[in-house]
């Protein structure tokens, strides 16, 4: 669509960067649906309800979303199935079926760590975390061999689902994942890892991948609806492509802690 609209060949090289950006965007995307939704209620001041939402939003605007502000009369009308959580600053009598924190119409530290409380709670029991394994200076001689390592080395571990391999070799025949600078990031052409994971491996030389070289290979596996935010992960990556000096130090890395101080700074 890019070249039709504007008229300009584009490569793969930079094709391929832009779906890096379009990742990130996606994913900031998806962090938006995972905020807390948040019903505002209020007695009847217009005023006072708006003060509380901007110190909600200056406070707590990366983790929550306010899904509506309505008086307290109105509550039978609150659109409750679409939220998460309820804050008032006057009692609610009626049934409701939201968890509800009350609050001061002028908003205190105490309780903006009444709600920090809940929100970090609430996180707690539904967190995923990244699996991330490293593994260094490996004797592998092939594209094929790694693979093959890959894919035994996942299974013991029980992170795949049986098509994760072939979906990688399929993704490998449309496009070549090896981006240059001795990097390659092998993955599979939708989500097929039961938990999600980078799988991080470097060789004692660089081994043959398509027209390239590679020496440092980053296995991606999404587990399906993944809760995890990868933007940070997909940055380090595109900084790692793109310098070299970086990707020789990573090499150089003789424990998986110092991989890690330059992988994630």
């Amino acid at each position: 669509m890019i070249e039709k609209d504007l008229k300009v060949q584009i490569s793969e090289s930079e094709v391929g960067y832009l779906a890096l950006h379009f990742e990130m965007a996606l994913n900031r995307i998806e962090n938006e649906k995972e905020k807390l939704k948040v019903i505002l209620v209020c007695n009847s001041g217009l005023t006072s309800s708006q003060l509380i939402k901007y110190k909600l939003i200056q406070n707590f605007g990366n983790q929550i979303q306010i899904t509506e502000i309505i008086e307290l009369y109105n509550i039978h009308r609150a659109q409750l199935e679409h939220s998460d959580l309820i804050i008032s600053t006057v009692p609610i009598n009626d049934d409701v079926s939201l968890p509800i924190l009350y609050v001061n119409p002028i908003m205190s530290q105490q309780d903006s760590d009444k709600i920090q409380r809940y929100i970090d709670l609430k996180d707690s029991r539904h967190s995923e975390e990244l699996i991330e394994i490293i593994e260094l200076n490996k004797k592998i001689n092939s594209k094929d061999e790694l693979l093959e390592y890959l894919g035994k080395q996942l299974k013991n571990k029980n992170l795949i689902h049986n098509n994760f391999i072939d979906s990688v070799k399929e993704r490998e025949y449309h496009a070549s994942t090896a981006y240059g600078n001795l990097v390659a990031i092998p993955h599979p052409l939708m989500p097929l890892a039961k938990q999600t994971f980078i799988y991080i491996i470097t060789m004692d030389k660089p081994i043959a991948w398509e027209d390239k070289e590679a020496q440092i290979i980053f296995c991606l596996g999404l587990k399906k609806n993944t809760t995890i935010n990868l933007e940070k992960v997909y940055q380090n990556l595109s900084e790692i492509i793109n310098d070299y000096s970086k990707v020789l130090k990573l090499l150089e890395a003789d424990s998986k802690e110092s991989f890690k101080k330059i992988f994630s700074p």
